[in-house]
């Protein structure tokens, strides 16, 4: 599931709180570094990838960087939703207007209603 599937089942709010909960065996930890390692070399791009400040990184409610990506490896749609907010944050509209592109209308309503939110 995704962590946003998980949170309107759950209730929880943040990914911190979710993490309580997320335990992963050595296995799953070496499957997961696999595939973290695979996305690296292909390209997958992260909000880590754009020195996202500690400040950033907590106005978002992303976990720490190692966290993140266990619990968003493979949700292209949600990393691609932390872009556009931290694009919008820093003022890089354009930019912003390109994750936009990438996501599903209802991810890019998820996206427009954190904005609006003024964060």
């Amino acid at each position: 599931m995704s962590p946003e599937d998980i949170r309107a089942v759950t209730g929880l709010t943040t990914a911190d709180m979710i993490m309580k909960y997320v335990k992963f065996d050595d296995v799953s930890k070496r499957e997961k570094m696999s595939v973290l390692n695979e996305n690296a070399q292909s390209g997958v791009e992260t909000a880590f990838d754009h020195a996202i400040t500690d400040d950033e990184r907590i106005g978002l409610g992303l976990p720490t960087h190692e966290a993140y990506l266990e619990i968003f490896e493979g949700d292209t749609p949600s990393v691609n939703a932390h872009l556009a907010v931290l694009a919008h944050i820093r003022g890089n509209l354009e930019a912003c207007a390109e994750y936009n592109k990438r996501l599903s209308t209802d991810k890019l309503n998820e996206v427009l209603e954190i904005i609006m939110k003024g964060l």
